[in-house]
This record gives C-alpha cells, structure tokens and sequence, in this order.
C-alpha cells in the first residue's frame, strides 16, 4: 500500500513540474517575439506622442511601427523604431484603425479604390487631400513602405472624407445631336438656294 502511495505522488510531481523530460508534449506553443522588418525585437509598451502604446501603432505612419529602444520614462528614443513584421519567426499585434472606402471618379486612375493611409511628401494620409491639386484625390499604389507612387491617384467622389468639396465632372456632353440637326437644315436650305439660283439663270437666257 505504501509503494502505491509513493508511486502516487511520484506521478503527480513529474506531471506537475515546469520541467520538460524527453518524450513529454509541452503544456503549450511559446509565441514568437515581435520584430521589425531587420529583426530587431520591439519594446512594448512605449510612449509616443504622450500615449502609451501596447500594439504597433500607425501614428504618423502609413503603416504599423515599434520602438526598439526606450528612454528611462518609456518614451520611444529619437530614430530608435522600426515597422513591425509578422512573419514565421515574427509575430506582431497591430492597433486595429478605421479608413474610409473611396473608389476614385475621375483622374489618372479612374474607378480604382483608394489607398488609406498613405504618405506623400512626409504627411501620412487618412482620407482624401488637395496638396498639390486643384481637387482633393488620394493614392492609388503605394510601396512597401506606404509611400505614395507618384502618378498612381485618382480624385475622390464628394462623399469620401476630405473631398466634401469636389465637384462632379460626367455633366459635359449634351448638345451634341442637336448641332448636327441644325447642320442637316442648313446643308437642306443651302441645295434649294442653289436650285432657285440655277432657275433664275435659265429664265434670263
């Protein structure tokens, strides 16, 4: 009876110990840690712009970034942040942000969806702006980096954020059938003067 007992809580210890012995399953998948694209790992949380970040975050970028190193207050250190990688061997949580779906009407590319966010000469995007046009547009095509790729835009339809003032441009052909109406009496009127003038002519000789 004692050998049972002791068997007992010979079992219960191994199966309750941290301690992975050959053969055993592990009690569970250990995550990867979170990397930015050149494998440098990521400090979470960090503080940017007076707010506390615990997820990559968009703030002022096309796309979702870390801090790699921080300073003794948890503020993200000057050129110490990389773009987040998720990966095989990197597995990182995103800040879940809401951008608008446009489909642009008009421009180089016409009838092609938009591309939120976006950054062009510096400024990250998240709805439709005039820098640089007469009428508010957005990207089309961006690089890896989210940088907008220059002649790949299109304007937005006035219901999209940012082009509340952009005015429809499929108002301009409408008078076209009836010009070549008048143009079809003016070549009628034009035969019958001639044929009066040609009567008149005989009726002198």
């Amino acid at each position: 009876m004692v050998f049972f007992i002791l068997l007992a809580c010979l079992l219960s210890t191994i199966n309750s110990s941290p301690l992975q012995f050959p053969g055993s399953k592990p009690s569970g998948r250990v995550p990867n840690p979170c990397s930015t694209n050149d494998g440098t790992q990521c400090v979470f949380p960090f503080t940017y712009a007076d707010v506390e970040h615990y997820h990559c975050t968009y703030a002022s970028s096309p796309t979702p970034w870390c801090a790699t190193r921080v300073d003794s207050n948890g503020t993200v250190v000057t050129n110490s942040w990389g773009d987040c990688s998720n990966t095989a061997l990197s597995s990182c949580p995103v800040e879940s942000i809401t951008v608008p779906s446009c489909v642009t009407e008009g421009g180089p590319q016409d009838n092609v969806s938009c591309v939120f966010p976006f950054r062009h000469l510096g400024v990250t995007y998240t709805s439709c702006t005039t820098t640089g046009k007469d009428m508010a547009w957005c990207s089309t095509n961006t690089t890896s980096a989210g940088e907008h790729i220059e002649e790949y835009y299109g304007y937005c339809p006035s219901t999209c954020p940012g082009a509340e003032n952009n005015t429809s441009t499929t108002t301009t052909t409408s008078t076209t059938t009836t010009v070549s109406t008048t143009t079809s009496a003016s070549t009628t009127t034009s035969a019958s003067t001639t044929t009066t003038a040609s009567t008149t002519t005989t009726a002198s000789a």
